[in-house]
């Protein structure tokens, strides 16, 4: 059975080379364009495996940029909100401070208040101390 399968493939191998050599025949080139156009077969091969073996390397490297890119949105995203929020909070200091100068002012004005009180009860005092001095003469 091998010798038979053997003998089938010898005869299969027969047959694609004839037909090989009809079809150059047929086209018209000889056996050496035909090993010319083997070489550049394989140059070509070769070349496209070169661009494949490029455009891998720049995929890898397209795919490790966007995903930098990605993390810089990311980032960016975050220091927006982390600005947003530093940004509310100097708003609520200013109004705490604001609050405190109003606090402030108003303070000020009741001591401005309580001091001009302070200053015309001493006026009364000084006026009710030279009436009570006034009268042991009028008493006389």
């Amino acid at each position: 059975m091998r010798s038979n399968m053997s003998q089938h493939f010898s005869e299969l191998k027969t047959l694609i080379d004839d037909g090989f050599s009809s079809i150059i025949e047929t086209i018209g080139i000889s056996a050496d364009e035909v090993q010319v156009l083997g070489r550049r077969n394989a140059e070509l091969a070769e070349a496209h495996n070169a661009q494949n073996l490029q455009f891998e390397f720049l995929k890898q490297h397209l795919q490790q940029l966007s995903s930098s890119v990605d993390n810089g949105f990311n980032s960016t995203r975050e220091l927006t909100v982390m600005s947003a929020d530093i940004l509310q909070r100097f708003s609520e200091l200013k109004a705490s401070v604001d609050d405190g100068l109003t606090t402030t002012s108003n303070l000020s004005t009741m001591t401005t208040d309580a001091l001009e009180r302070m200053n015309a009860m001493s006026i009364s005092v000084d006026r009710g101390f030279s009436s009570l001095r006034e009268l042991p003469t009028l008493t006389s």
